[in-house]
């Protein structure tokens, strides 16, 4: 077979490699909506730049706009606008959220009930690992939990467990293994609430740990 002649495959023959995607960091994915997510008046400036700059794109001395008998304006069309009347979003058939005068689309649902509010777990707990709440700033906090749930059709009973842990001076190794002791002496509980440090650094971490513990002690239940 000669090196300059074609070869012909049958179709039946080749098989098409997937494409392959790569998944994009937090940092690109910022820059991605920032790009993207741009103003009206921007938008339309940026459409300007390129159509006015030659360097960029020379719509007249294309050969497939020409052929095409296409000619794009410098200018862009000025179009009649108008504002569509705000809906109203009914949840249920004794909730409607109205929307107040010039509101600019922000709806107030503050009081509103859910169409099916869902059942608040009767075991849960709260964990508090913050050295700025006692738990009396707790028992304030769920108050305001519960009032918030009853607004929206829901029971939220009192917590039945509550525990302490000093993440100051305690080690997340601590943490975590108290943790996983009350879960299994709890094993019916299915709903922990934590309020973490006020040190970020150290939430931040307490709250990856605790994660990767919680899927830990899940995939360990499935395989058994």
């Amino acid at each position: 077979m000669a090196k300059d002649q074609p070869t012909y495959v049958p179709m039946e023959l080749i098989h098409v490699e997937p494409i392959k995607t790569i998944r994009l960091t937090e940092e690109q994915r910022a820059k991605f909506c920032n790009a993207t997510s741009l103003a009206p008046y921007q938008t339309q400036q940026a459409i300007r730049n390129i159509r006015q700059n030659n360097s960029q794109q020379n719509f007249d001395d294309d050969p497939f706009v020409r052929a095409w008998n296409i000619n794009v304006d410098v200018n862009m069309r000025d179009v009649t606008a108008r504002i569509l009347p705000m809906p109203d979003v009914i949840c249920n058939k004794n909730n409607r959220i109205n929307h107040p005068p010039h509101s600019k689309g922000v709806w107030n649902s503050s009081r509103t009930e859910f169409y099916q509010p869902a059942h608040f777990p009767e075991l849960w707990g709260l964990i508090n690992l913050s050295s700025v709440m006692d738990e009396n700033a707790c028992i304030s906090f769920y108050d305001e939990l519960a009032n918030v749930a009853r607004n929206r059709g829901m029971n939220c009973p009192v917590p039945r467990i509550y525990e302490e842990y000093d993440a100051q001076n305690q080690s997340i190794d601590q943490i975590l293994n108290n943790l996983y002791v009350l879960m299994n002496k709890n094993p019916t509980c299915k709903f922990l609430l934590v309020i973490l440090p006020k040190n970020k650094s150290i939430g931040d971490e307490i709250y990856a740990a605790i994660k990767e513990l919680v899927r830990r002690m899940k995939n360990s239940k499935i395989s058994n």
